[in-house]
């Protein structure tokens, strides 16, 4: 897991650290990138699934669900970045918003082997008993990022804003 958030804050290159990517992300889509700045905007259930990533974090008795919840994001993250990069290209978008997911395509195509083959299997050697742990993580992310996705969806399909409050 290391080595996998050693990628995510820039492997030592302060300009590759992903949270400014993403802040550039933003602004080059003319939003806030300061911190909290949309929290009351959004709903709880994206929230949901930012709050079981903290108290997994937070709890080492969660480390196995943290474990599945982690390689979850790694493994679907590069094929839907792909589709990202690609949707903000057809939008026009500026290239540090196409830049952020197009990064993501490729390194999160090695994180998923690191996730796979170093995380996930070196943890359940060791301690084989975190393997029901470890899938509760993958499917508590799944069914909370689902949850989100089909508020989003609904709301664009009635043609109007998932968020809380107007931008």
């Amino acid at each position: 897991m290391a080595a996998v958030e050693y990628d995510e804050f820039g492997a030592g290159r302060g300009e590759r650290v992903h949270a400014e990517l993403f802040a550039e992300l933003m602004t080059d889509l003319a939003l806030d990138p300061t911190y909290n700045h949309y929290l009351n905007a959004t709903s709880a259930r994206m929230l949901a699934v930012v709050n079981m990533m903290s108290l997994l974090g937070l709890h080492r008795a969660l480390r196995g669900a943290l474990v599945g919840h982690f390689a979850t994001v790694e493994i679907t993250s590069s094929p839907a970045s792909d589709r990202l990069a690609q949707a903000l290209r057809r939008l026009g978008a500026g290239e540090a918003a196409v830049f952020f997911y197009t990064e993501h395509v490729e390194a999160d195509a090695v994180h998923e082997q690191v996730v796979r083959h170093g995380v996930i299997d070196g943890l359940l050697t060791r301690e084989p008993a975190l393997a029901k742990d470890v899938a509760f993580g993958v499917d508590a992310t799944v069914l909370l990022e689902d949850r989100f996705a089909e508020e989003v969806l609904g709301a664009w399909r009635k043609g109007r804003s998932a968020l809380r409050v107007p931008l």
